[in-house]
């Protein structure tokens, strides 16, 4: 776990609440922890060099939707693996979000055990 506090995560949500929770579950965790509030500011945050090891995204987004980012940092940071967060809980909307290369999904309300496990799993993979 000390070899993670090194480490840089971004998480892209766009309920403030959200990206609050997030932030007081994984500042313990990582060195830095980068918030957007939508797509486009995540890119910004990548645009701008900021060294990211991994990144969490809600699916459910206006303007750029989890999907929509996901492809964009495919392109961009096609090492960095992507979380997906998602309020859906049906089998098919999870097989959509695999389809899409999300190997790790959280489903809200998130638990911060199995938020944990994941980034576990994620870091040890790195």
């Amino acid at each position: 776990m000390a070899e993670d506090l090194e480490k840089a995560i971004l998480v892209v949500d766009d309920e403030r609440d959200v990206l609050l929770l997030f932030h007081m579950l994984l500042k313990r965790k990582f060195q830095t922890c980068h918030v957007a509030v939508n797509g486009n500011e995540a890119l910004e945050i990548i645009r701008q060099g900021h060294h990211i090891d991994c990144v969490i995204t809600d699916i459910s987004m206006p303007d750029m939707d989890g999907f929509q980012l996901k492809a964009q940092l495919d392109v961009l940071l096609p090492e960095v693996p992507v979380i997906g967060v998602t309020g859906h809980s049906d089998e098919e909307f999870r097989e959509k979000m695999y389809a899409a290369g999300f190997k790790h999904i959280v489903v809200k309300p998130v638990d911060r055990n199995k938020l944990h496990q994941i980034l576990d799993i994620v870091a040890r993979s790195n």
